[in-house]
């Protein structure tokens, strides 16, 4: 996508609606507008290789994005935009903590 969830989510933090902080943001794409809106706001952003599977990622890449998170200090997960679909060990380490915003009805559009 274009980033539009993510810019409003920022926005918001920086206007002081949204009480919260934005830790890392985080992309499975190489060039993803994110990647470019983090750094517009300051925020610590990092690209993700996913690996081979085009919907979800390898399970040493959902090891190392629950590393990364961790390592953010990340205690809520957003996904904006995300379409893959993530299994155990991200769900297990955020359990009640992941946001998924997703562009069409779930499950019956996933991905």
């Amino acid at each position: 996508g274009k980033g539009t969830n993510c810019r409003a989510i920022l926005e918001r933090i920086r206007s002081g609606v949204l009480p919260a902080e934005a830790r890392v943001v985080i992309s499975d794409v190489l060039d993803a507008p994110i990647l470019d809106i983090a750094r517009e706001f300051s925020i610590l952003n990092a690209y993700l290789p996913p690996g081979r599977f085009r919907t979800r990622l390898e399970p040493q890449a959902e090891m190392e994005l629950v590393r990364m998170l961790r390592d953010a200090g990340a205690e809520l997960v957003i996904l904006a935009g995300f379409m893959r679909v993530l299994k155990s060990p991200m769900i297990e380490a955020f359990p009640r903590r992941i946001l998924n915003i997703h562009p069409a009805l779930l499950p019956k559009f996933p991905g």
